[in-house]
Formats: C-alpha cells, sequence, structure tokens
C-alpha cells in the first residue's frame, strides 16, 4: 500500500470501495485506489477482520481475484539507521512499526514476520533483512542489513510474511553513501636506510569493519608534498612504491583516490631517515700554552649529527666539552697528551681519531726561551745559556754554574 499514511481530505479519489473516518474524510490508504470492478459484498469477523467480495482482479494495487481480506493496519518504516544515512556495505538498522491510519501503533496477536525488499533502488540488499513483531508488540527492528552500492533516493518496503494481516509500507527515501576505508603505509626493511637503499613502501587500504569489500583505485605517495610514486592502481587492496632518498629526515604519506564506494584519504604520516654513519673530519693534533687560554673544536659527518667524545687524560685547566676542547692549561703541564676521539649517531660504525694534544710552556719575556726551561719566563736575561754574573741569580738557569764574582763573593 502507499507509503503515505496521514489521511486524506474529503474528496480523495477511491473506486468501489473506501473507509470513511471518524472525522468524515476517506480514508486514503484502505485501500488505495479501491477495487478494480465492483464490490458486492462487505464482512466483519469477530476479530474485525474485513472481507470483500465481488468483481473485482485487483483490490489496493494488490492482485485479488473476486474475494480479498483488508488490513485494518499496515506497517511503517519509522527509522533507517537511526537517521544517518547508511554506508555502502556496512551492517545498519531499520525499525518498523505496524500503525493504524492515524499512524499509532498497533499489537499483532500473532507473530507476524517482516521481510525488507527494495523498493526503489539498484542495489541489493544484504545481511539480515527480516525481523518479527512478537505477540503483543508492535514493532521489531531489523538488524544487520546492508546495501550493495552507493545511491541517492533509496525506498525500502516492509511486507508482512505471516501472522497478522497487515499491509505494506514504504520508507522514506534515504541516500547510501560511501564508507570510509583503513589507510595504513609501512616500509621493507621496516627501519630507516642508509645512502643508495632501496626502499619498498607499501600503502594499504582496506574496509573498516564492519564494512566489506574490497577498495579499488589509486594511491600516490608523496615525501612531504613531493610526489614519489603517482597513481599506482591498487592490487587485492594494496599498492607498492621503492625509492631511493636523499640523506636526512622524511615524512612520507599515501594519498588514496576513492572509488564508486570508497571515499579517499591520507595515510597517517611516515617518518623514515636515511642516515649515515659518521667521519671525525678534524685534525688529529693540536697545540696549547701554558697559561694562555686556547680552543679546539673536532669535526664529524654523519646523519643524523653525530656527537664526539673523548678517552685519556687531560691537562690541569683543559675540558672537552660538546667537541671541544677549551681552557687554559696550568703551569707544569707542558708535556703531550694521548687522547680518542669518538663519533657516534647510532649508525655502525663509530669514527675513532687518535689525537694529540701538546701543551707547551710560555715564553712570557719574549726572551726565546719556553717554560720549563726558562726558570724565570718574566726576566729576559734569564734564560738557559745566558752568562752567569754576580748577581745572586741562577741566571744560566743551571743551579751548579757558579757566579763569576771578581771583587769575591758574595757582592751585595
Amino acid at each position: 500500500m502507499s507509503a503515505d499514511s496521514s489521511p486524506p481530505s474529503a474528496g480523495w479519489a477511491a473506486t468501489s470501495i473506501a473507509r470513511v473516518t471518524s472525522a468524515g474524510t476517506v480514508d486514503g490508504w484502505y485501500p488505495p485506489g479501491g477495487a478494480s470492478n465492483w464490490v458486492y459484498a462487505l464482512a466483519v469477523d469477530g476479530s474485525n477482520h474485513v472481507y470483500v467480495g465481488g468483481q473485482f482482479t485487483t483490490l489496493g494495487g494488490q492482485s485479488r481475484a473476486m474475494l480479498a481480506a483488508l488490513a485494518t493496519s499496515r506497517l511503517a518504516v519509522v527509522a533507517v539507521n537511526g537517521g544517518t544515512a547508511p554506508a555502502v556495505n556496512t551492517p545498519f538498522a531499520v525499525a518498523l512499526q505496524l500503525q493504524d491510519s492515524a499512524q499509532n501503533p498497533v499489537t499483532v496477536a500473532t507473530a507476524t514476520p517482516v521481510q525488507l525488499s527494495v523498493q526503489t533502488g539498484a542495489g541489493v540488499l544484504g545481511g539480515t533483512t527480516a525481523c518479527t513483531i512478537a505477540v503483543d508488540a508492535s514493532g521489531c527492528t531489523v538488524s544487520g542489513l546492508t546495501y550493495s552500492q552507493v545511491e541517492t533516493g533509496v525506498i525500502l518496503r516492509a511486507t508482512a510474511t505471516g501472522g497478522d494481516v497487515a499491509d505494506p509500507g514504504d520508507s522514506a527515501p534515504f541516500d547510501v553513501v560511501k564508507a570510509t576505508p583503513t589507510l595504513g603505509l609501512d616500509r621493507t626493511p621496516d627501519r630507516d636506510s642508509l645512502p643508495d637503499e632501496v626502499v619498498d613502501f607499501t600503502a594499504t587500504v582496506a574496509a573498516t569493519p564492519p564494512t566489506t569489500g574490497t577498495p579499488s583505485g589509486t594511491v600516490t605517495f608523496n615525501d612531504g608534498t613531493t610526489p614519489l610514486c603517482a597513481n599506482v592502481a591498487l592490487s587485492g587492496g594494496n599498492a607498492t612504491c621503492a625509492s631511493v632518498l636523499n640523506l636526512g629526515s622524511h615524512s612520507l604519506t599515501a594519498v588514496y583516490s576513492g572509488d564508486a564506494n570508497f571515499t579517499g584519504g591520507t595515510s597517517v604520516p611516515l617518518t623514515h631517515n636515511v642516515n649515515q654513519a659518521p667521519a671525525i673530519t678534524s685534525a688529529a693534533a693540536a697545540t696549547f700554552t701554558v697559561g694562555q687560554a686556547s680552543s679546539f673544536t673536532a669535526t664529524a659527518t654523519g646523519t643524523p649529527a653525530p656527537t664526539l667524545s673523548y678517552s685519556g687524560a687531560l691537562p690541569s685547566g683543559v675540558s672537552f666539552t660538546n667537541g671541544t676542547l677549551s681552557g687554559t692549561p696550568a703551569a707544569g703541564t707542558e708535556n703531550t697528551y694521548p687522547l680518542v676521539l669518538t663519533a657516534s649517531n647510532g649508525v655502525n660504525p663509530a669514527a675513532t681519531q687518535n689525537f694529540t694534544l701538546t701543551v707547551q710552556g710560555s715564553d712570557n719575556d719574549n726572551d726565546g726561551y719556553s717554560t720549563p726551561d726558562d726558570c724565570n719566563d718574566n726576566d729576559a736575561d734569564i734564560h738557559p745559556g745566558a752568562t752567569e754574573i754576580c748577581d745572586r741569580k741562577d741566571n744560566d738557569c743551571n743551579p751548579t754554574t757558579a757566579e763569576r764574582c771578581p771583587l769575591g763573593c758574595p757582592q751585595l
């Protein structure tokens, strides 16, 4: 019967038979359109079931030959997926109710199975397509129904297949929309790579449960905003891009085109690094001077940027921080200091270098002699090889050399 259950006004067209409501108007769905020919007899049984006889071959748009039972109620589709457009191939629910002409719920005296079918639409119903109205209940819900394609203006029909007599009812038109897939992006090998190493990036596009089906279409692989592989066709929901990336960190995404049943989308970014083992590039020796502030910075290449450390003993007053030797060597630290510098960044092998730090004496008095050989670095007349004179000083930095005093010693 018609999906429109609102009582029509007087003057509603009906042929041979019609029901008049208590308000004096013709009930347009009881039965819709009337009969195809004369109706001669009406009968009502103790359960208020109405029977008609006559010369008709159709009644209410249904094939009936001369005798028919009239339904006193009809099925209504009161909700499809809770009012939200269902997605293709995704289970949804349809709520059904038995109603009278005023749209009031009507309970059934016997269990009444109800079957859903497609009244308007090219798709196919799947999953659970029926429910049963229990005794003394007025409705039931079909849960787990699916529709096979994206479409607008779909209308479902609910038909009682047993139990109490009821006219079929149609849903309001609704749309079936595309489903949202799950997008993933993986790499083989599943680790950061080295220079010139080929990495396979695989995009996976799959139906998100409980949606069923296998997405088709294409995937474009991007490194940031730069395409690596464009429009790679999905096969079994997968697409692969083989690439050799430059040194450094990369943010990769897979962009899915979508198809007739699935929306397009972009994967969560995958961070991939191309790394390089470290190498120390600075000189293997440096010279500091006692009493003078000095520094030397060791350098190294590698991706990610390596950190530098050392092993060995440093002279007093000198430290090693973030790859830099710096400080003022203390007096008496003149010597050579063998060190081992190490550069590491998590990529094997780490780089090592045998390094020599030389601390030389100072020549503050500019006499050409440095400590510790110069026993008085603040007097240019005192240094190794100077003439020993009668001044009670160790002029030649040799305490065993006697002073030359012509008038005898000591002289004041």
